[in-house]
């Protein structure tokens, strides 16, 4: 991950990015020491880690997303991406210090977005400038998607609502046959840096996962889609930032996104096109 890490930030670098004293900086030195101890100790204890385990949760999970963006994007970047990318370098080390204002959410806001853009490169091309967090061009049809991260349970109806309110303004506005689709990321929803999982195998990881996800969709996406009154907005994305434990081995961080589709496309053409969004996203996540 270390040299991986390097060369993302200075792909990063080679926008402009002065990255010295941000906190992909700050990850790679916390990243570099933990492999300096490890090497010194080799078999290091948890207790032996010289870093705190939410620093160095978070520095692996950053780590991840920015070496995501830059495999996905590196040789073919999408509109807009420099201009993500400046904001997405900012923000504070750890994601309890964000403020409350929209402000200070910013970098990891656009790291959501980016995360979305990567899953979904595969089925079309990518645009961040069309009015929408990230628009998908799959089958030339225009897929827009609004991305929220809301700082509460009680909060995701609303960001659902708002989410949409975007999304209806570009349906609204375009000739063309198109689907519209907000995301939410549960990041700061159920825990600060992601969802914690425990198991003794990756399968039973991934059976938490569908799990959350199953959970999600039954308390709060079954109530909001009947109050919806337009069957282009086919689905909600959800993102699962996740650190997972298998026994005793290190953690592993990840994140987990999956659709949740609308009843009111079965039988349709829409559902048919939403089975194979779905197929995109989960060969995305493996």
């Amino acid at each position: 991950m270390i040299a991986e890490l390097e060369q993302a930030v200075a792909w990063l670098e080679s926008f402009g990015i002065a990255i010295r004293t941000k906190r992909h900086a700050i990850y790679l030195r916390y990243l570099k020491l933990i492999d300096k101890r490890w090497r010194e100790a080799g078999n290091m204890r948890a207790a032996d880690v010289p870093i705190d385990p939410k620093r160095m949760e978070t520095a692996a999970f950053e780590a991840a997303q920015l070496i995501r963006i830059w495999q996905a994007f590196a040789e073919s970047p999408p509109d807009g991406l420099d201009a993500k990318l400046k904001i997405y370098a900012g923000g504070p080390e750890l994601e309890r210090e964000e403020r409350p204002s929209k402000s200070g959410n910013s970098a990891r806001d656009c790291g959501f977005e980016l995360d979305v853009a990567v899953h979904f490169r595969a089925a079309g091309p990518i645009n961040l400038t069309e009015g929408v967090d990230v628009v998908v061009r799959f089958q030339t049809m225009p897929i827009f998607i609004e991305c929220k991260r809301p700082s509460s349970q009680q909060m995701v109806a609303e960001n659902l609502d708002r989410a949409t309110d975007a999304i209806m303004l570009q349906l609204n506005h375009t000739a063309l046959s198109s689907y519209g689709m907000p995301a939410i990321s549960i990041a700061k929803v159920e825990w600060v840096g992601g969802v914690v999982l425990q198991g003794n195998s990756a399968a039973a990881l991934e059976n938490a996962l569908t799990s959350w996800m199953a959970r999600f969709d039954k308390d709060y996406i079954q109530p909001w889609f009947p109050t919806l009154r337009d069957g282009r907005l086919i689905a909600v994305l959800l993102h699962i930032p996740y650190v997972g434990y298998i026994g005793d081995s290190p953690s592993i961080v990840g994140v987990q996104l999956g659709l949740i589709g609308s009843r009111f496309v079965q039988g349709t053409i829409a559902h048919r096109d939403l089975a194979k969004l779905t197929e995109i996203v989960r060969r995305a996540n493996h």
